[in-house]
């Protein structure tokens, strides 16, 4: 130890020593080695190593002798700097927000407790809510509980968009969006961007408006078929046929300020201090995804990728409205399972993704959603898989698509219809395509589901 101290007191502080303080380090430090090597007695030995600390205490400066506080600060600073390598070179955790790869990974959910049913205990509660999310549990804030104000029928708000393919879906409506910094530094990256995002929906009983703040990523409509119209599946666009159903029967009308905005009459009603709503909101999975391997290996078709979209063309925004030009990259990360390599050509027939001819193989996903079984939607033939068309993969890049197909952006969608909005002439000219996954931005794979302690817990799929 005494040698260790000696050499680092010599690398540290070699050029404010003078050369006799040098040479005084050296003779005090072979000494010691000398004794060692000779195999001198106890008395020897201890006799040397206080002359080479009489030595170190006195040109040894900060660096000897050690004290508590260095000495952890470095063993610290050290214990940071391994860190921050294994997780920027080997496994870095990440965390779910969306539901695009349910349920095979979980994003955002919701535990709903239906109106028409008892209100669970506060201990029942508060175990449930700790046993989903214990993060929520220590912070707060992860139950909503909404009730009328007053007595009147339940009014429900919903937004018509534009789908890439024409068809007109419905979501509930969040009619006010922020970001926030995210909570303790946000150090754990989200397959999102790194800021926490905030949307604040609305209801109505008897023309009052009640709001509540959700994360940007949750989707309400799952709770709001679960609480009032549990025959609708939220994975078939359940809210869309509740739309339908209520436009048919002459209970819709369009928001007075909003035009893009229309209620849902639903002829409910409800007495004052009557529940809305009552839901958890859980978190997402949280896994740690390897970096390493593919430095020397590529992706399998199957395996569960994650990669950045900076430069997949039909992610861009709008960088000046009105201008008709997407040229604001898309700077997030997304997970997505590989379904498409360089050569390949894809298609999707009865619920199945075809791969060259022939029923896609190498991940459990790619069976279960052709069959439709353990939850599995089955895959959804629309934009540029859609009606059978085919779509080849060309080189240096992939085709990704998420295991929940309906309710997933992937390659399917990413710059339908406007391919001349987001290529530049140059990427036009070589022939980059809008939709796909280049090779170079793939960091890593799923390989390890960290928290919630739920079934899924494990190595991922």
């Amino acid at each position: 130890m005494m040698l260790s101290h000696a050499h680092k007191v010599v690398c540290y502080r070699r050029d404010v020593l003078s050369e006799a303080a040098l040479a005084d380090i050296a003779k005090a430090k072979s000494d010691l080695e000398k004794a060692f090597d000779e195999k001198a007695s106890e008395k020897e030995l201890t006799k040397n190593k206080d002359a080479l600390d009489k030595v170190l205490k006195k040109h040894g400066g900060k660096v000897y002798p050690v004290t508590f506080g260095n000495e952890n600060v470095e063993m610290v600073i050290i214990a940071v700097v391994l860190a921050i390598g294994v997780r920027t070179y080997f496994f870095q955790p990440f965390k779910i927000p969306t539901n695009s790869m349910w349920p095979t990974y979980a994003g955002l959910n919701a535990t709903v407790y239906p109106p028409s049913e008892p209100r669970p205990s506060l201990p029942a509660r508060a175990f449930l809510g700790a046993t989903q999310n214990i993060t929520a549990a220590i912070f707060g804030d992860f139950n909503h509980y909404i009730t009328a104000p007053n007595s009147g029928e339940l009014m429900i708000p919903v937004i018509v968009q534009q789908t890439p393919v024409g068809i007109d879906g419905l979501r509930a409506h969040p009619w006010k969006t922020q970001s926030k910094e995210p909570m303790l530094g946000g150090k754990i990256p989200v397959l999102n961007k790194v800021e926490t995002i905030t949307s604040s929906y609305r209801l109505a009983v008897g023309g009052t408006a009640i709001s509540m703040d959700l994360p940007g990523d949750f989707e309400l409509e799952d709770v709001i078929l679960q609480s009032w119209f549990p025959d609708y599946d939220w994975l078939d666009y359940g809210l869309t046929q509740v739309f339908i159903n209520y436009k048919n029967q002459g209970k819709i009308t369009r928001d007075a300020k909003d035009y893009g905005v229309f209620w849902i009459h639903t002829g409910i009603m409800l007495n004052e201090g009557d529940t809305i709503l009552d839901f958890n909101v859980n978190s997402g999975d949280m896994l740690f995804v390897d970096r390493f391997s593919y430095n020397f290996v590529r992706p399998k078709v199957g395996s569960p990728i994650v990669f950045r979209t900076d430069n997949i063309p039909g992610l861009r925004t709008e960088a000046i409205p009105g201008t008709g030009q997407y040229t604001v990259p898309d700077e997030r990360y997304y997970i997505k399972r590989l379904v498409g390599v360089p050569g390949d050509e894809l298609e999707v027939s009865d619920n199945t993704l075809i791969r060259n001819g022939e029923p896609i193989e190498g991940a459990k996903a790619f069976e279960l959603n052709a069959k439709r079984e353990e939850g599995y939607p089955g895959y959804r033939d629309v934009a540029w898989l859609a009606d059978g068309d085919t779509i080849s993969i060309p080189e240096d890049f992939y085709f990704a698509m998420g295991d929940n197909s309906p309710h997933s952006s992937d390659s399917r969608f990413w710059g339908y219809g406007k391919q001349d909005w987001v290529l530049t002439p140059a990427e036009s000219e070589a022939g980059v395509p809008v939709n796909m996954v280049p090779e170079d931005d793939v960091i890593g794979r799923a390989t390890f589901i960290f928290y919630p302690f739920s079934h899924r817990w494990g190595p991922a799929r």
